[in-house]
């Protein structure tokens, strides 16, 4: 996806949106099984909804690691 595009979804989504795709628990859900998986290893997982995120991140063309 190129950086208007990314924008423009950016400006499209809304913080409900998000949070309607992923409810408190099912959050909570994720969190416990990223830190499960994270015992058995000595990566570090990020989960990052991006349309809860500040549009101005996506315009600037931060990688994926930094918006997480």
């Amino acid at each position: 996806m190129n950086r208007w595009q990314r924008a423009w979804r950016h400006l499209c989504s809304t913080g409900w949106q998000a949070r309607r795709q992923f409810p408190a628990a099912q959050l909570k859900r994720l969190e416990r099984q990223i830190a499960e998986s994270e015992r058995a290893h000595c990566g570090q997982l990020r989960f990052v909804v991006e349309s809860a995120l500040d549009w101005r991140a996506a315009w600037r063309g931060m990688s994926a690691r930094q918006r997480a």
